[in-house]
């Protein structure tokens, strides 16, 4: 009785960790921040029903500071040294700099938010790094926050595979032109 017991909490507590692992699409990614001196933050959020597209999300600034985002009329260049999402190549023996995702900046419930104008591409890993020295209303001493983000890729099967190949014998004399191959599905 109790090996049935303890096999049946053993078989709740995984589909109980299986349930709360996963997200909904609308959830809120967090990234691995390299400085926690403020509460700002950086987020991904990812596609929704709502909304097509995925979008980062700088939270934790003050009233007075998304205010005067909301009023600025800065240009794309302005934008970026304030908040750009790269791709991030930290992996490489020497990392370049690339130029920033392009996208558009807006104010909305709380937060920054910069929505790219081309979806981000799977299996890509992109680096935010928000320098909130550069707003008016910030500290000068201000370090840089930046996170980075992988985009997971999703996971597919071969839908076509080659059945066989003619002629199949181990040698084939040196003047064969032709050969046949067969897919297991239509190739057209």
């Amino acid at each position: 009785m109790k090996t049935f017991t303890l096999g049946c909490f053993a078989a709740l507590f995984s589909l109980s960790c299986a349930v709360q692992g996963s997200l909904p699409a609308d959830e809120l990614d967090r990234g691995e921040s390299d400085s926690s001196t403020r509460k700002i933050s950086i987020q991904l959020r990812r596609p929704s029903e709502k909304e097509s597209k995925a979008s980062f999300l700088v939270t934790g600034l003050s009233k007075k500071e998304l205010g005067e985002l909301s009023r600025a009329k800065w240009d794309r260049e302005q934008w970026t040294t304030l908040f750009s999402i790269r791709v991030d190549h930290a992996q490489k023996k020497e990392p370049t700099l690339l130029s920033p995702v392009l996208g558009s900046y807006r104010v909305e419930n709380q937060s920054l938010i910069f929505e790219p104008r081309f979806p981000l591409t799977a299996g890509v890993q992109y680096r935010a790094t928000f320098d909130s020295a550069r707003l008016h209303s910030s500290q000068p001493a201000a370090q840089p926050i930046a996170a980075t983000f992988l985009i997971p890729k999703p996971h597919s099967n071969p839908t076509t595979k080659i059945d066989h190949v003619y002629p199949s014998a181990d040698v084939l004399p040196e003047n064969q032109l032709k050969f046949y191959i067969l897919f297991s599905a239509p190739m057209s």
